[in-house]
């Protein structure tokens, strides 16, 4: 009977590399989860081993590599107004009718207004 165990993905690295990819596919779904990405693009993970040997070619050096590829975060877009008020021009941004509101049914007002690069 055999008792050495010969290597295997499984026993690689005394299981480093299930782990890392236990942790690289948590990040994937977290990222399919994440309403703030497109769920178009694939996400992939991928698992890298590279094997360098010494001269005599008798014992080598694993390095394992784990790397999730991830969507983006998507854009986000609002429209502003800028214009001329009290002398000063200043940006305001206005709540689109089909945003959420915040604090209950209130009537759509800015929300930000700069003026000469302070918040106002």
């Amino acid at each position: 009977m055999d008792d050495l165990e010969y290597l295997s993905l499984s026993n690689l690295g005394l299981g480093a590399a299930n782990e890392m990819f236990a942790e690289a596919l948590e990040k994937v779904l977290e990222n399919i989860h994440d309403i703030n990405t497109d769920y178009k693009p694939a996400r992939k993970i991928t698992l890298e081993v590279s094997i360098t040997p010494n001269e005599d070619r008798n014992k080598g050096k694993v390095q394992i590599k784990c790397i999730p590829k991830i969507a983006p975060q998507k854009s986000f877009e609002t429209d502003i107004f800028m214009g001329f008020h009290q002398g000063a021009f200043v940006a305001t941004e206005l709540h689109k009718p089909e945003q959420m509101k915040l604090f209950g049914e209130e009537e759509t007002k800015p929300i930000t207004a700069i003026k000469g690069g302070k918040v106002d």
